[in-house]
């Protein structure tokens, strides 16, 4: 198992969980679903309820299965008894840190630590030239 990046930002951000498992793919006709594969718990935070993810193979007989964390201030969607998704939206808080785990039915659970932040973020402006004054606006707002 993979995350597309250790550090997400605290929101808004996007973590692509990926598992190469060729054990699981027992129908090379068809793009399978591994049913509530991923569960993404808080470690030293309360999300809320556990998030359950469905991991979608991303092609038929790949053997490579896919889900997507969000990060948000509440946990929502996902997958459960009757929802199948491979989407959900995981609470973030500074700092915090969550485990993401697969649970292959006849091997060990894989563990990955996924910690938010909000440093380094990234700053865009809208237009190619700012006066000072609107500068300084567009970066408050």
């Amino acid at each position: 198992m993979t995350l597309s990046k250790d550090v997400a930002y605290l929101s808004g951000d996007t973590v692509i969980v990926t598992v190469a498992d060729g054990d699981r793919n027992t129908d090379a006709g068809t793009k399978e679903i591994l049913t509530t594969a991923i569960k993404v718990s808080g470690d030293n935070y309360y999300i809320g309820s556990d998030l359950l993810l469905d991991l979608n193979e991303d092609g038929a007989d790949s053997g490579t299965f896919i889900a997507t964390i969000k990060t948000c201030t509440t946990t929502s969607g996902g997958a459960g008894a009757t929802a199948r998704s491979n989407i959900g939206t995981v609470k973030t808080v500074q700092d915090g840190t969550v485990t993401v785990a697969y649970s292959p039915p006849s091997a060990v659970s894989v563990t990955k630590k996924l910690s938010f932040s909000n440093f380094d973020a990234p700053l865009a402006f809208s237009r190619p030239a700012y006066s000072q004054t609107n500068m300084i606006l567009e970066i408050w707002r």
